[in-house]
């Protein structure tokens, strides 16, 4: 069996070592330290850096369908511009037709105002009398 100076004797072999080797005891504590907070925060930094991506992703969509949807926008603004051209130029051919060349250039001037402004345009032509295509 082992007796009580056998105990006593590692102890103080134990004891001269530690104090001969402090600094790495204190290096190695703190380095097990880190590691132990950090792996506790790990997981939650973990599942923050997966929460910002995922918002990322769908803040990307939404600007690029806002994007997409302002072009369609564009697009039919051009086609109603084109189109209310056309039919105010049917109503100036058509011989029964009370407009003269002022109210034309008039017309074709707020027409051009109104080019890109999706609003204002449908305004301007309800007030001409001009139906959508």
């Amino acid at each position: 069996m082992i007796t009580i100076a056998a105990i006593k004797k590692s102890i103080d072999k134990a004891l001269v070592w530690c104090r001969q080797h402090w600094r790495w005891l204190v290096l190695s504590s703190v380095a097990l330290l880190a590691f132990l907070l950090g792996r506790k925060n790990s997981k939650t930094l973990r599942i923050q850096a997966l929460l910002a991506k995922d918002q990322y992703k769908e803040e990307s969509e939404m600007i690029e369908k806002a994007y997409k949807n302002k072009e369609a926008k564009k697009k039919r603004t051009a086609e109603k511009y084109k189109n209310s051209l056309k039919q105010l130029d049917k109503l100036y051919d058509n011989k029964s037709s009370i407009l003269d060349r002022e109210k034309d250039k008039e017309y074709r001037s707020l027409l051009e105002e109104a080019q890109h402004d999706p609003d204002k345009l449908d305004n301007l032509l309800e007030g001409l009398g001009i139906k959508e295509v």
